[in-house]
């Protein structure tokens, strides 16, 4: 899975999978993304929060490819989002995970 407590998770999306890093560049691509400060993210998270799970991923992807010179891999979000949201064990390992990599989680 990676190391989630640095924020770096493997995500399966149907056969696939990739790399997802969830850092400080990806909370500001999220904010970017969605038109909301860093201040108003938890707010932000907590109402859309299946909705934040599957975009703080996928970001999280390209976030990771930007760091390391890789080309982010043509994926529509809607059909991320509907494996990811298709697949309990994968959505309660990322929700976990961003717990975890967020500081928000109960360890």
């Amino acid at each position: 899975m990676g190391n989630t407590l640095r924020g770096q998770l493997e995500i399966k999306v149907g056969k696939k999978k990739f790399k997802s890093l969830i850092n400080l560049n990806a909370l500001r691509l999220f904010c970017q993304q969605e038109n909301i400060t860093l201040a108003e993210f938890e707010e932000h998270s907590t109402k859309h929060s299946m909705d934040m799970i599957c975009k703080l991923a996928y970001i999280g992807i390209k976030n990771n490819c930007l760091l390391n010179g890789e080309t982010t891999p043509e994926i529509d979000y809607e059909v991320f989002a509907a494996h990811v949201l298709s697949d309990n064990e994968e959505f309660t390992k990322l929700s976990e995970a961003f717990g975890k990599a967020l500081g928000t989680g109960n360890e």
